[in-house]
């Protein structure tokens, strides 16, 4: 089921905002801490995926509240 839930998150990670992804950050960091964690590792990788798009999402913001204002 991990499994599902990660490719899920994956295959729909364009329509997610910030708070949503945030969130879900936080709580694949708070599990991960236990090393008993059935698919640790894709996790750990799905929680990297989610911070690089986290990432894009405010540079885009920023850099789309800078042309409007110049």
């Amino acid at each position: 089921m991990p499994s599902v839930v990660m490719d899920f998150v994956r295959k729909y990670i364009g329509v997610l905002d910030t708070k949503t992804i945030s969130v879900m950050i936080k709580d694949i960091e708070r599990e991960a801490e236990y090393e008993t964690l059935d698919k640790r590792i894709g996790w750990l990788a799905l929680r990297d995926d989610l911070k690089a798009h986290y990432e894009t999402m405010l540079r885009k913001s920023i850099g789309g509240n800078e042309n409007e204002n110049g």
